[in-house]
């Protein structure tokens, strides 16, 4: 389904009508489109994005922020102490994901009863305490060579992609989650569970029952063994072992 192209001002009208607070820039132009929500990094002007840490330089449509920044370019500030909540809340009204696109490459092998395509576990929690889905809009990468084992679980991006790089293999039960990037030949033993937004690089290995918490970057050549907990980054060219995992040797 396609998207209703909305105006700048539309969505100044909606903060009105919900009482939030925005400051407009010299580059406000209440006549432009806002195509679609975008990661902070990859924000256009055309685009709605949000700041949990500080607000960068960057020239986006809207932008959701903690406090209010002169030297920031976006046409429109909304500052309130939960960025991340009010942005959801935002989109949720604006913009219907589209359905997920599995981008396949050459010789990719996917086994019996996965799931892939769906939406992450992402939730942000309401003033009253209750929980609000943060809708995914993101698809997955799944570049060649890739063999995907039985019942893995790999979820879309929330607004970016879940990328598997070429000749990554995975055993059976591997959970991939949202934002996750898998870097080229690595491998990933039965029943490994990786969370959001992690990063690994190249030639990595997982033992089996391993777990990665969220938006950890782990280097390449790392070995990880067996029942391991991963929960801070990890160098390059190291085994781990361990709950939590810490780095046992320096691999040759």
């Amino acid at each position: 389904m396609k998207n209703k192209n909305f105006k700048i001002i539309d969505i100044c009208n909606w903060l009105d009508n919900n009482d939030y607070y925005y400051k407009k820039s010299k580059f406000f132009n209440s006549k432009a489109i806002i195509s679609g929500p975008s990661q902070l990094q990859s924000a256009d002007i055309s685009n709605i994005t949000f700041s949990t840490d500080g607000v960068p330089k960057i020239k986006a449509g809207i932008i959701f922020v903690k406090n209010f920044n002169k030297n920031n370019q976006s046409m429109l500030q909304v500052i309130s102490e939960s960025p991340r909540l009010n942005f959801i809340k935002c989109i949720s009204k604006f913009f219907k994901p589209k359905p997920c696109k599995i981008i396949k490459g050459k010789n990719v092998k996917i086994g019996k009863n996965c799931s892939i395509g769906g939406d992450g576990f992402g939730f942000a929690q309401d003033d009253d305490g209750s929980w609000i889905h943060f809708p995914h809009y993101g698809n997955i990468i799944i570049e060649d060579n890739v063999i995907i084992g039985d019942n893995n679980t790999i979820t879309r991006g929330t607004l970016g992609d879940t990328i598997i790089r070429k000749g990554v293999k995975t055993d059976c039960g591997v959970h991939i989650a949202h934002n996750s990037e898998i870097g080229k030949n690595t491998l990933l033993t039965a029943h490994v569970m990786i969370a959001g937004s992690v990063k690994i690089g190249e030639n990595c290995w997982f033992g089996p029952s391993t777990s990665v918490i969220n938006k950890v970057v782990i280097g390449k050549n790392v070995f990880v063994g067996i029942g391991s907990n991963i929960i801070n980054d990890i160098p390059d060219d190291v085994t781990v072992v361990g709950n939590p995992a810490k780095i046992l040797r320096k691999n040759d």
